[in-house]
């Protein structure tokens, strides 16, 4: 279960978190042109990463399902889909989330008109098997996005994702706090189990007819 989280650094704010806006460098449309992800650290503000830490063990998560049904030897996170009614926080994000769709569908000439959120827990020893992000055969899915939550975090501990490039050579990305990751969607990529519990909101950016 994913109620383990240690709060005890973690300052309760009221939700009051600020909009957000956070603007891609062409160094990062660069390399997602050219092996198709980006890693950016201390993404966000400080004051919204923590009113984030602090709302998300208030939320009720469920076992996460694949297309083809519930299959826990594949998947092992609880999630919560990111929807307006789960505070400012999220409407934040999810707004976010459309400013970044704009700037890499203009900067990378690509359809994008949906955002999809989750927010998702790991807990100790589940992770999440190699997969794509888009399902037989289809291709809605553009751009993929994680960003970790929990507070510190240590390599021992595992958890990375792990992700092949467009030129299919392997990265290992720890789970650092506040560290976004975008990559495209179409990318081989898993999740390794941890030892402790583990904290992220992914996301994707889609074009739907």
């Amino acid at each position: 279960m994913c109620a383990d989280l240690n709060t005890s650094e973690v300052t309760h704010l009221p939700d009051k978190s600020p909009k957000l806006s956070l603007t891609l460098a062409e160094s990062d449309f660069d390399q997602l042109a050219q092996i198709g992800f980006v890693v950016i650290d201390e993404a966000l503000p400080a004051q919204f990463l923590k009113v984030v830490q602090t709302a998300m063990t208030q939320v009720a998560l469920r076992p996460a399902a694949i297309a083809s049904g519930l299959q826990r030897t594949i998947r092992g996170d609880e999630i919560a889909w990111l929807a307006p009614e789960l505070g400012l926080w999220a409407q934040h994000y999810l707004a976010l989330l459309e400013q970044l769709g704009q700037q890499l569908g203009r900067a990378m000439m690509t359809p994008i008109n949906q955002v999809e959120a989750h927010l998702a827990c790991y807990a100790p020893g589940q992770g999440y098997a190699r997969h794509r992000d888009n399902a037989h055969g289809q291709q809605r899915r553009l751009f993929s996005l994680v960003w970790y939550l929990t507070p510190q975090w240590l390599p021992t501990w595992g958890g990375q994702l792990n992700l092949q490039d467009q030129h299919e050579a392997w990265h290992q990305i720890e789970p650092i706090s506040n560290r976004l990751v975008i990559f495209r969607s179409d990318l081989l990529h898993e999740v390794q189990p941890a030892t402790q519990t583990r904290w992220s909101i992914t996301a994707w950016l889609r074009y739907d007819l």
